[in-house]
């Protein structure tokens, strides 16, 4: 369970079997499916409020044309 829940990226079965060094994958498979429900249901009760604080997100947004033709910023902050 922390592995799924301290890192970023989707988390596969087999790393996780590698991780922990299991020979069945079969189950653990298993308890990453229950997991992952669980963690599905729990996110539908709880909706964030109040003040909200976010480690690098990325908002999309929409240019007008003459913005489209300026030189545009690299990297985070990026108009793209």
């Amino acid at each position: 369970m922390h592995l799924m829940t301290s890192i970023k990226q989707v988390l596969s079965a087999k790393e996780v079997q590698h991780q922990l060094g299991m020979e069945q994958y079969p189950s653990v498979w298993l308890v990453m499916m229950k997991l992952r429900d669980i963690m599905g249901k729990r996110e539908k009760i709880y909706q964030l409020s109040g003040d909200i604080e976010l480690d690098e997100a990325f908002f999309p947004t929409r240019m007008n044309d003459a913005e489209k033709e300026e030189t545009l910023k690299r990297d985070a902050g990026s108009q793209r």
